[in-house]
């Protein structure tokens, strides 16, 4: 598995229209893009570089694996903004307002996701053979660099783009949101534990 924006955009997408079709209201959209974006950051796979102190000496070793999101955190956000815009209704709200909640959104839940990885590598000791290590690496948080902006530029610019559209505004939105999201992933940093050594690594 790896992050995967077309599925993101076909999930958001399947999202807005049911949303059209099925009358449902702005609790339930929040609810099931949270799950949209915890799917796909639960879909991508972290690679780090371990090195550090481990009895009997120092460890070099590389590790795999996955996080473990919470999209209810991005819906909360979502939902908190649709209210806001519900309370003190205004011409570009959308922009000011729901925008950001998409990138704060994205952050907050990276930032609270759990990150596992398997390492393997090999202990140099002071003295002798070198000797075959495994462990599990664990830590919490995906820093985004941009702390979600790309994600919010391309929500508000897609706001802005859809007031003239007569049709294909859900397939314009949730194709520029798997975009922004795309973005603002890159350069992502990953930390774990690895016994007594630190890995360090990204999520692709």
């Amino acid at each position: 598995m790896a992050l995967d924006p077309v599925e993101l955009q076909l999930s958001l997408l399947d999202v807005f229209n049911t949303m059209f079709t099925e009358f449902y209201d702005d609790r339930w959209m929040c609810n099931e893009i949270g799950k949209a974006y915890e799917a796909y950051i639960n879909g991508g796979i972290i690679n780090t570089v371990d090195a550090g102190p481990i009895v009997p000496g120092v460890y070099a070793g590389a590790g795999v694996g996955e996080a473990l999101a919470d999209g209810t955190i991005m819906a909360d956000i979502l939902y908190a903004a649709c209210q806001a815009m519900a309370a003190a209704p205004a011409p570009g709200s959308d922009v000011a307002i729901l925008a950001p909640a998409f990138g704060a959104g994205l952050t907050a839940m990276c930032a609270a996701a759990t990150t596992h990885t398997q390492s393997t590598g090999i202990i140099t000791p002071p003295t002798g053979s070198t000797v075959p290590w495994s462990g599990p690496g664990v830590g919490v948080g995906i820093v985004l660099p941009a702390a979600g902006l790309p994600l919010t530029t391309a929500a508000a610019a897609a706001f802005v783009a859809m007031v003239p559209m007569t049709a294909g505004g859900d397939a314009f939105m949730a194709a520029q949101l798997a975009a922004g999201t795309t973005a603002a992933m890159l350069g992502n940093v990953i930390t774990v534990a690895v016994a007594t050594a630190t890995g360090v690594g990204t999520m692709t």
